[in-house]
């Protein structure tokens, strides 16, 4: 009991000296003092309260405690359940009782004499090595919703263990979890634990604070009292505002997450556009090589046009004499059913042509555009997903078809131009032989206009030759910004894979810890009491028996 007395007073005067001044606002200390048996088991726990900052009149407070005995002055109380209501003189208040409530902190302790475990009485007086491990196990287990999951985190506790070694029979003395000091005659071994921490945080770093371990090695074995002190008051609020930055930092990097993420969609979509532009440029370079080709068979033509009417205008008076033993009549008939079987082939080509330009219509598509700036709306429906390859292709299969079909009817134009010439000409002829010499200088007149229709080809021979060139270099260019296009697409998603997506996760993970941080702190700040709900500093001191040898006279 003067031990007890001795450590009551202490506390008294402790908290005299660290109690914060309040003005008329009930304050409430409360400190459980336990004994333990060598193997950490409890077997006395007496509780002890101080009430300060009072008025005069009646207190209300809140415990648990049994066979309460006020031990500063001869205030009396009414106790009603868990109610206790003290009348009050405006002086602190100090009371202890009794209670049989189990510690939130578990102690298990463990000895071992060279290896082996043992009980203390077996190694009482041994000489050997030495080891003791303590184990805290931390039972105040809560379950709280921290982003939307159920977590367990246990209501956290500091520990410290403080206990002495008479340097005349031990040495070697280590401790994983503390310091050793050495006095001179004896060594100071001090031990800080926070049962419960890694469970909470399940951080690898945390996974020894569970225990403390002492080893040493002795020549007489005795036991000195071991004395533990816990605290629930492991952060203050105060201490989280670090965390506010932490927030703004988490949601900058979802930001830039997000951003990094389009970056990379936009670089594969570029890649996409430029596969595509040098699959095109490739494509319009053959296009060109066969007009080129056309041209070169279409000159051929020219010159051998040209050849021809000079070698036709001499025969015309040949050609006169047996016109005139001709029957014209029937040839113009001839000519004029064949006009009318060219009207009718233009009109249904047109017709096709005004159907597929409605289809063209229908499809935002303008028939009539170059097949280049055709191309271009294509690749951007292609690339919009509002039409696909296959759809591509057929509207591809369509402008062709309507470019044929133009080609066509020119051409058919241009034959009824020719049919209506030959008509008029041999009209002419029935009417007008005597003009024959005149006509001969039409078709002079027609030998020039092939001369000049020559050099025009050779001329666009020339143009479409130096553009066949440039679609070369272009074809170039496009591969290169192919090239460069997938390289940019594979090092977004690279940087984005290896960089940002692992810096986004450890954010993530740094956020969940200082989510569990913050939800710890909250739970020591909600821990009101062992043995009452309304206590503001709560210290748990316990004391570890201990073992020497009796000697008998």
């Amino acid at each position: 009991m003067k031990k007890y007395q001795k450590a009551i007073n202490l506390t008294l005067i402790t908290g005299l000296i660290l109690s914060p001044i309040s003005v008329f606002a009930l304050e409430k200390n409360e400190t459980i003092y336990s004994n333990l048996n060598n193997d950490g088991t409890s077997y006395k726990t007496i509780v002890s309260n101080h009430l300060s900052w009072l008025e005069e009149g009646e207190i209300e407070d809140n415990t648990e405690l049994k066979n309460i005995l006020n031990i500063s002055g001869l205030e009396e109380y009414e106790k009603k359940e868990n109610k206790l209501t003290w009348n009050s003189k405006g002086n602190d208040i100090y009371y202890q009782g009794e209670t049989e409530k189990e510690l939130p902190i578990k102690t298990e302790i463990t000895y071992f004499l060279n290896e082996e475990e043992k009980s203390v009485e077996e190694i009482l007086g041994k000489a050997g090595n030495i080891k003791i491990q303590i184990h805290f196990q931390n039972q105040l287990k809560n379950f709280i919703l921290i982003n939307g999951k159920n977590t367990d985190l246990y209501t956290p506790f500091v520990t410290m263990m403080g206990t002495t070694l008479n340097s005349k029979e031990n040495k070697n003395i280590q401790i994983n979890n503390g310091k050793v000091v050495g006095t001179g005659s004896r060594y100071m071994i001090i031990g800080l634990t926070s049962p419960g921490l890694y469970e909470s945080l399940k951080l690898k770093e945390l996974e020894n604070l569970n225990d403390i371990t002492i080893s040493y090695e002795t020549t007489n074995f005795s036991l000195n009292s071991m004395y533990l002190v816990s605290t629930p008051k492991l952060l203050e609020s105060n201490d989280l505002k670090i965390f506010d930055k932490m927030d703004e930092f988490y949601s900058n990097m979802n930001e830039l997450q997000e951003n990094m993420n389009k970056l990379e969609k936009g670089a594969k979509e570029l890649a996409n556009g430029a596969n595509q532009i040098n699959h095109g440029t490739s494509e319009l370079t053959n296009g060109i090589k066969s007009t080129l080709d056309g041209i070169n068979k279409l000159q051929i033509g020219a010159n051998e046009l040209d050849n021809g009417l000079n070698q036709f205008i001499p025969k015309l008076n040949q050609i006169e004499k047996i016109m005139n033993n001709i029957n014209l009549t029937d040839k113009i008939k001839q000519l004029s059913d064949l006009k009318d079987g060219n009207n009718t082939a233009i009109n249904s080509l047109t017709n096709t042509n005004n159907n597929l330009s409605q289809s063209f219509k229908s499809q935002n598509l303008d028939i009539t555009k170059q097949e280049q700036a055709l191309m271009n709306d294509l690749q951007n429906a292609l690339t919009t997903g509002s039409i696909d390859k296959t759809q591509m292709n057929q509207i591809l299969m369509m402008k062709k078809t309507y470019d044929g079909n133009k080609q066509t009817i020119n051409l058919l134009n241009l034959n009824n131009k020719a049919l209506i010439e030959m008509k008029d000409t041999l009209q002419a002829i029935i009417s007008q032989l005597n003009d024959l010499t005149k006509k001969m200088e039409q078709l002079k007149a027609a030998a020039s206009g092939a001369k000049h229709l020559n050099k025009g080809l050779n001329e666009l021979q020339i143009g479409v030759q130096r553009m066949y060139q440039a679609s070369e270099v272009l074809i170039k260019g496009s591969s290169e910004l192919n090239k460069g296009a997938n390289s940019l697409s594979e090092g977004a998603t690279t940087f984005n894979n290896q960089g940002i997506k692992k810096l986004n996760n450890y954010t993530i993970s740094l956020k969940s810890y200082s989510d569990k941080i913050e939800a710890l702190a909250n739970l020591s700040e909600s821990y009101k009491g062992f043995a009452s709900k309304n206590s503001k500093n709560i210290n748990f001191v316990s004391v570890i028996k201990s073992a020497k040898i009796k000697y008998q006279r």
